[in-house]
């Protein structure tokens, strides 16, 4: 009530200064990336893409719900748009916090993210049918310059498109996360011949069949 009555003392331009104040707060506050709100994960990402100057998406490759968290995946020329969601507990979706992997280069290669627990890819190659992905750390004791952490494998769509889940959650806590990367990459044909490599050090080998 005090501060009703110090506002009612005030002259007229004091009191039309104080609410425009109050207002462009309130829209800077709503037109914020992180407060805009969508329909659906999907929406989010065409959002993201357009603010971030990139795409828009020629399709929609990938979306997974987990509880009030949702990630979209779209295919963009060059590579992937990987864009993170969250859901209000109304129903609408925002862009959720933390880090945005947005535009992903990766023809010919994968991504590896931890947040999602996902790896995801893209061969342009149409020979290749399946792939393998070494995920590993750099060390400089072994022979190669990297050590070996895990091997996963999977079939490439034909599109081109290929996505290994569950991948083990892993305690983000941990600096040590954060050094783990795709270390090797190798593609295979239908006859599981390997047909295309590449290493840690961006070297591509590709075999004519």
């Amino acid at each position: 009530m005090k501060l009703f009555s110090k506002l009612n003392r005030m002259n007229r331009k004091k009191q039309t200064a104080i609410f425009l104040i109050i207002i462009a707060s309130a829209i800077g506050w709503k037109t914020s990336p992180y407060n805009r709100e969508y329909s659906s994960p999907e929406a989010v990402l065409y959002a993201c893409e357009k603010g971030l100057r990139y795409g828009p998406s020629e399709k929609i490759e990938y979306v997974r719900k987990n509880g009030n968290k949702a990630v979209a995946i779209g295919r963009v020329k060059g590579g992937l748009s990987i864009i993170p969601s969250e859901r209000k507990w109304y129903g609408r979706w925002i862009l959720a916090g933390g880090g945005i992997p947005g535009y992903v280069q990766v023809e010919n290669n994968a991504e590896y993210d931890f947040g999602d627990n996902i790896i995801v890819g893209v061969c342009t190659y149409d020979e290749i049918k399946s792939v393998e992905v070494v995920l590993g750390v750099y060390d400089e004791k072994s022979d190669n310059g990297v050590k070996e952490v895990e091997k996963y494998k999977a079939d490439v769509a034909q599109d081109g498109f290929f996505i290994i889940e569950n991948i083990p959650e892993r305690d983000t806590t941990d600096d040590s996360v954060f050094d783990i990367h795709v270390v090797g990459f190798e593609g295979f044909d239908e006859n599981g011949n390997s047909v295309y490599s590449t290493s840690v050090y961006k070297t591509e080998v590709y075999w004519e069949s």
